[in-house]
């Protein structure tokens, strides 16, 4: 008979990826907008707010879905 944390390790396996996927994501955004676009001014934010808000709603989508 297995137990609950051998049965559940894929699980958590998985959320950690996810984890380290968003925060190396997230890296990434953030080196972009302040390196590669001149200090990340408001003049140079280039999406719309209709766009950033169904970027947010995904993303809480998808982290809601992966717990």
């Amino acid at each position: 008979m297995q137990s609950a944390g051998f049965s559940a390790a894929p699980v958590f396996a998985f959320a950690a990826l996810w984890f380290v996927a968003v925060a190396a994501a997230a890296l990434v955004a953030c080196c972009c907008s302040c390196c590669c676009r001149g200090g990340g001014s408001s003049s140079s934010y280039s999406y719309s707010r209709r766009v950033f808000a169904l970027s947010l709603l995904l993303l809480f989508v998808f982290t809601a879905a992966a717990v």
